[in-house]
C-alpha cells in the first residue's frame, strides 16, 4: 500500500514531467517481494495527463 509520501512524491513527479512534456509511465512500490502500481492503483494520471496515451 503506498504512503502519503508516496503519493506526494508520485504527484509532483507528474507535475515536473508535465511540465517538461516528458511521459511519467508509472511508478512503482517495491516490497516485501510484491510491487504496486501507482498508476494502476490511482487517479493520478487523470490528474495530470502525460499526453502518452
Amino acid at each position: 500500500e503506498p504512503s502519503q509520501e508516496d503519493l506526494e512524491l508520485t504527484r509532483q513527479l507528474l507535475q515536473g514531467a508535465q511540465f517538461l512534456s516528458i511521459p511519467l509511465l508509472d511508478h512503482l512500490i517495491l516490497g516485501n517481494g510484491n510491487f504496486t502500481s501507482l498508476r494502476q492503483t490511482t487517479g493520478l494520471w487523470h490528474e495530470f495527463p502525460q499526453g502518452d496515451r
